[in-house]
């Protein structure tokens, strides 16, 4: 899982502009070892979800000095 953003600070650092992706990689399910039997069982378990996906996100913050 990577989290990945951009700042653009604009008008005398008055106004930033932030955008970027969450969970660049797309992590939904996390394959463990443990509890299934081993890794040889064959489980047919999909795994402990962690995540929702691929997200993107954009942020504006204006300062008022």
């Amino acid at each position: 899982m990577i989290d990945v953003s951009l700042r653009q600070e604009l008008l005398n650092k008055r106004l930033s502009i932030t955008c970027g992706f969450r969970n660049l990689y797309d992590v939904t399910n996390l394959n463990s070892l443990a509890g299934g039997g081993g890794a040889h069982s064959g489980g047919g378990s999909s795994g402990t979800p962690v995540g929702m996906g691929t997200s993107v996100f954009s942020k504006l913050t204006f300062n008022f000095k």
